[in-house]
């Protein structure tokens, strides 16, 4: 699980001013969960602490330029929060009994 003040969601890099850097606590874009008890302890962790993304943008002039910025989403806005909840309550309704693979974009 994540620590500090944010979960941080990755693929255990990220690139900054050309340079790479290795994640030492994130959470996984992707996620299997098993069962209802991983569900809950997921929605749990995501929701505990605003979610913090590492997005790289290029231009279609120049595709060389790469930046990195950091997208941040409120998980204790009461909207934002409404939405991922029923998202994920969406997900596990239709798919109760079964694993399913979550991709957080």
């Amino acid at each position: 699980a994540a620590r500090g003040g944010f979960n941080v969601f990755g693929d255990g890099l990220v690139r900054l001013d050309g340079q790479l850097y290795r994640l030492s606590s994130y959470i996984k874009r992707y996620v299997e969960l098993t069962n209802y008890c991983d569900y809950k302890d997921y929605r749990e962790t995501i929701l505990s602490k605003p979610m913090l993304f590492f997005i790289n943008v290029q231009t279609k002039k120049d595709t060389s330029k790469e930046r990195t910025y950091a997208f941040l989403v409120n998980t204790r806005h009461p909207k934002i929060r409404r939405q991922i909840e029923q998202g994920m309550d969406m997900v596990i309704s239709s798919v109760i009994g079964e694993s399913y693979r979550l991709q957080v974009q």
